[in-house]
C-alpha cells in the first residue's frame, strides 16, 4: 500500500459513514477510538485467570502421576528387598548345613587320624 502511517483513509464505497484510520497497520474507526478501560481490564484479568488455572490444573495432574509413579516404584523396591531378603535367609540356611558337614567331616578325620 502507498499510505503512510496516520494517514486518513475514506472508504465512500463500502463504509462511507466511517471514517477510518490508518496506524501501525490497524485499521480504527471513530467509535473505537474511546477505549473502555474497565472493560478491557475486566478481559484482561479473566484471560489471566484462565491461563493461570489451566497451568494449576495441569501441575497438579503432573503431580498426581508422578505420586503414582513413586508408590510404584516403592513397591517394586519393597518386592526387591523382600526378595533379597529370602534369598540371604536361604543361603545363611545352606552355609550353616555347609559348616556343619564341614565341622563333622573335620572331626571324624581328626577322630580317625587320632586313633
Amino acid at each position: 500500500m502507498g499510505r503512510s502511517k496516520g494517514e486518513i483513509i475514506q472508504n465512500e464505497n463500502r463504509w462511507s459513514k466511517y471514517t477510518w484510520l490508518l496506524y501501525c497497520d490497524i485499521l480504527i474507526t471513530p467509535t473505537m477510538k474511546k477505549i473502555k478501560w474497565t472493560k478491557l481490564a475486566i478481559e484482561l484479568i479473566v484471560v489471566f485467570l484462565g491461563v493461570s488455572a489451566g497451568f494449576l490444573l495441569q501441575n497438579r495432574k503432573e503431580a498426581s502421576a508422578n505420586k503414582e509413579q513413586e508408590q510404584k516404584y516403592l513397591q517394586g523396591f519393597l518386592a526387591d528387598v523382600n526378595v533379597n531378603i529370602n534369598e540371604l535367609e536361604e543361603s545363611v540356611i545352606d552355609d550353616s548345613l555347609l559348616l556343619r558337614n564341614s565341622k563333622l567331616h573335620i572331626a571324624s578325620t581328626f577322630m580317625w587320624y587320632s586313633k
